[in-house]
């Protein structure tokens, strides 16, 4: 009787344990997904970035021969990249926080460090061009605002001219 009371209650502790197991099982699982799928947002943020990069590259050649004509849809892209940036950044702050104690494997942690370093590269490159691009955008600034400066010093000119013309007509008439 002892030993069958032995049994009856290490039964449901091995259950509990077998459960525990599960359980251990599952939230691996669930953390090697979100590692995972933080792996998969961190690359499709580097994909944005990179994107980014191309449209400032065929921009930038555009602007350098003086054609600033597609400069709305320029912004208008990289607003949009921009966007998709944020958002991935919220979904990879949310994951973060859910796998606040997940340990990466080795080979995660070096993809995830590899993928981290690329994308500050990109970040440099993107912004030693938006430099470039702003130098390019007030470089076309200036010249705008000297054409209109030598426009209105022209109109001024044949303004004066004319009224001197009408003031000789006027004169030859009295």
């Amino acid at each position: 009787m002892f030993l069958k009371k032995m049994r009856l209650a290490a039964k449901p502790r091995t259950i509990v344990s077998l459960a525990g197991e599960e359980m251990k099982k599952d939230v691996t699982t669930n953390l090697q997904l979100n590692l995972s799928r933080t792996v998969d947002l961190l690359r499709q943020k580097n994909h944005c970035l990179e994107k980014y990069y191309w449209i400032n590259e065929t921009e930038m050649v555009k602007m350098k021969v003086g054609d600033f004509d597609s400069i709305e849809e320029f912004y208008f892209a990289r607003n949009r990249i921009l966007e998709a940036i944020n958002l991935l950044d919220d979904e990879l702050a949310k994951l973060t926080q859910q796998q606040s104690h997940a340990v990466p494997s080795l080979g995660t942690a070096a993809e995830v460090e590899a993928i981290l370093q690329a994308k500050d590269e990109l970040v440099r490159s993107i912004l030693d061009q938006d430099m470039q691009i702003l130098g390019l955008v007030d470089r076309e600034k200036s010249e705008i605002i000297r054409e209109l400066k030598s426009t209105q010093t022209t109109k001024k000119a044949v303004g004066a001219y004319a009224q001197s013309e009408r003031m000789k007509q006027l004169e030859r008439e009295d």
